[in-house]
Protein backbone atom coordinates (compact mmCIF):
# COMPACT_ATOMS: atom_id res chain seq x y z
CA UNK A 1 0.00 0.00 0.00
CA UNK A 2 1.42 3.28 -0.56
CA UNK A 3 0.83 6.80 0.35
CA UNK A 4 -0.31 10.20 -1.32
CA UNK A 5 -0.61 13.18 0.25
CA UNK A 6 -3.88 14.69 0.50
CA UNK A 7 -3.32 18.31 0.28
CA UNK A 8 -0.26 20.64 0.73
CA UNK A 9 -2.95 22.67 3.38
CA UNK A 10 -4.79 19.63 5.15
CA UNK A 11 -1.07 17.62 6.06
CA UNK A 12 -3.23 14.38 5.95
CA UNK A 13 -1.49 11.37 4.26
CA UNK A 14 -4.39 8.99 1.67
CA UNK A 15 -3.81 5.24 2.31
CA UNK A 16 -4.16 4.17 -1.34
CA UNK A 17 -4.08 0.58 -2.46
CA UNK A 18 -1.68 -0.36 -5.48
CA UNK A 19 -4.54 0.53 -8.29
CA UNK A 20 -5.77 3.24 -5.98
CA UNK A 21 -8.81 2.36 -6.16
CA UNK A 22 -9.24 2.49 -2.92
CA UNK A 23 -9.42 5.89 -0.89
CA UNK A 24 -8.92 5.44 3.04
CA UNK A 25 -9.72 8.58 5.56
CA UNK A 26 -10.34 6.81 8.56
CA UNK A 27 -10.22 9.20 11.97
CA UNK A 28 -8.43 12.42 9.74
CA UNK A 29 -11.00 14.66 11.65
CA UNK A 30 -12.10 15.99 8.23
CA UNK A 31 -15.18 17.68 7.75
CA UNK A 32 -14.92 18.04 4.06
CA UNK A 33 -12.69 16.44 1.19
CA UNK A 34 -11.13 19.13 -0.04
CA UNK A 35 -11.17 20.39 -3.36
CA UNK A 36 -7.84 19.45 -4.83
CA UNK A 37 -8.50 16.22 -3.82
CA UNK A 38 -11.22 15.66 -5.38
CA UNK A 39 -9.97 16.63 -8.25
CA UNK A 40 -6.97 14.13 -7.97
CA UNK A 41 -9.01 10.85 -6.93
CA UNK A 42 -12.42 11.49 -7.68
CA UNK A 43 -12.22 9.52 -11.75
CA UNK A 44 -11.01 6.16 -10.70
CA UNK A 45 -12.00 5.83 -6.25
CA UNK A 46 -14.30 3.21 -5.99
CA UNK A 47 -14.27 2.64 -2.67
CA UNK A 48 -13.91 5.53 -0.41
CA UNK A 49 -13.92 5.05 3.74
CA UNK A 50 -14.58 8.74 5.69
CA UNK A 51 -15.01 6.59 8.82
CA UNK A 52 -14.93 8.69 12.20
CA UNK A 53 -14.56 12.01 11.04
CA UNK A 54 -16.81 14.63 11.08
CA UNK A 55 -18.26 15.39 7.35
CA UNK A 56 -20.88 17.07 7.68
CA UNK A 57 -21.76 18.28 3.04
CA UNK A 58 -21.75 15.32 0.74
CA UNK A 59 -22.49 17.84 -2.39
CA UNK A 60 -19.13 16.70 -3.41
CA UNK A 61 -19.69 13.33 -3.70
CA UNK A 62 -21.36 13.48 -6.91
CA UNK A 63 -17.85 14.06 -8.22
CA UNK A 64 -17.12 10.08 -7.78
CA UNK A 65 -18.70 8.40 -10.66
CA UNK A 66 -16.64 5.30 -10.36
CA UNK A 67 -17.57 5.11 -6.41
CA UNK A 68 -19.33 1.61 -5.38
CA UNK A 69 -18.41 1.14 -1.77
CA UNK A 70 -19.05 4.45 0.35
CA UNK A 71 -18.41 4.20 4.56
CA UNK A 72 -19.55 7.39 6.56
CA UNK A 73 -19.80 5.34 9.67
CA UNK A 74 -19.10 7.19 13.00
CA UNK A 75 -19.48 10.94 11.23
CA UNK A 76 -23.11 11.89 13.19
CA UNK A 77 -24.56 12.42 9.97
CA UNK A 78 -27.98 12.96 9.90
CA UNK A 79 -30.76 12.63 7.15
CA UNK A 80 -30.93 16.31 6.17
CA UNK A 81 -26.80 15.85 5.52
CA UNK A 82 -27.54 13.36 2.86
CA UNK A 83 -30.00 15.36 1.55
CA UNK A 84 -26.90 17.55 0.29
CA UNK A 85 -26.07 15.26 -2.71
CA UNK A 86 -26.40 17.01 -5.69
CA UNK A 87 -26.80 14.13 -7.63
CA UNK A 88 -27.52 10.17 -7.58
CA UNK A 89 -24.67 7.80 -7.37
CA UNK A 90 -25.52 5.43 -10.36
CA UNK A 91 -22.38 2.93 -9.52
CA UNK A 92 -22.58 2.74 -5.53
CA UNK A 93 -23.54 -0.87 -4.35
CA UNK A 94 -22.51 -0.72 -0.29
CA UNK A 95 -23.69 2.63 1.49
CA UNK A 96 -22.38 2.43 5.52
CA UNK A 97 -23.77 4.54 7.88
CA UNK A 98 -23.10 2.82 10.99
CA UNK A 99 -22.83 4.44 14.58
CA UNK A 100 -24.77 8.01 13.07
CA UNK A 101 -27.67 10.00 14.11
CA UNK A 102 -31.29 8.26 13.86
CA UNK A 103 -32.69 8.16 10.25
CA UNK A 104 -35.80 8.87 10.36
CA UNK A 105 -37.73 6.71 7.54
CA UNK A 106 -39.10 8.54 4.55
CA UNK A 107 -42.89 7.84 3.78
Amino acid sequence: MKMQALGESSGVAVDCDSDCAQLILVQKNLRNLPPENIKRHASYVELLDLSYNRIKDLSWLAEFEQLRHLVLDNNHLHEAQLRTLTQPLPQLEVLMLNKNERFIPIV
